[in-house]
């Protein structure tokens, strides 16, 4: 459902294709960047990966998200700590589903 290529519409993120909309999809972005191998991210790296062009969005989103935050102002990194069996159940979801 959610990938690369949603936007921003309304302060929530729609699928171009399902026209799908959440508020929380940035949190699966955040996940995905974790999973490839990112254990920080930087306001500019989440909004290059996210494809979100405002700063003050991210920086939102990042805060928003509760992740433990280290340094200051443009030196500043957002710790991606997440569980496997806990944060990665839409995977689980989403694999069930293809088989079917």
């Amino acid at each position: 459902m959610w990938g690369v290529g949603v936007k921003m519409v309304k302060k929530r993120f729609e699928c171009p294709q399902c026209k799908t909309r959440t508020s929380d999809a940035y949190l699966t972005a955040l996940k995905d960047s974790f999973l490839l191998g990112k254990r920080n991210i930087t306001n500019s790296e989440f909004r290059e990966f996210s494809e979100i062009q405002s700063h003050s969005t991210t920086r939102d989103l990042l805060v928003r998200s509760n992740l433990k935050k280290e340094g200051t102002k443009r030196y500043t990194k957002y710790q991606l700590c997440f569980d496997y069996k806990r944060d990665f159940d839409y995977l689980k979801r989403r694999k069930r589903s293809k088989k079917l």
